[in-house]
């Protein structure tokens, strides 16, 4: 038996089986994420760049097989990492969320070492 969901996607009604985890890039094109994901899903995470409104991030969790048991922040509007557990299997997810520069530029390339480093020190706090 398959749940059927349905998602926006431009002006495009996509029908989606049953989704654990959304990450969602360029979120402010997206009007009221709410109305769209409820009641399965809960935010996790939101974040836009002070500097690029056009770099913002959400994520969000089916919360009735996951319990969020962390979420952060890591480079607003580029990188967030969620920690989530499920609740009948005693299983952990660790997600990022990341929405890497487009350009090709020194400063594009500096914020994306800076993202891949902290997405690697993440992972190995985690592991320990």
């Amino acid at each position: 038996k398959s749940l059927t969901r349905t998602f926006l996607t431009s002006n495009t009604v996509l029908p989606l089986n049953t989704v654990d985890l959304l990450l969602l890039q360029e979120t402010g094109k997206i009007w009221i994420p709410q109305i769209l994901l409820r009641p399965d899903f809960e935010l996790a995470a939101f974040s836009v760049d002070d500097n690029n409104t056009f770099a913002s991030i959400a994520t969000y969790y089916c919360h009735r097989r996951w319990r969020l048991l962390e979420s952060e922040v890591l480079v607003a509007g580029r990188l967030s990492l969620h920690l989530l557990e499920n609740k009948t299997q005693a299983t952990k997810l660790l997600t990022f969320n990341v929405y890497g520069p487009a350009g090709a530029d020194q400063e594009s390339k500096r914020l994306l070492d800076t993202i891949l480093n902290t997405i690697l020190e993440k992972i190995r706090l985690v592991k320990q």
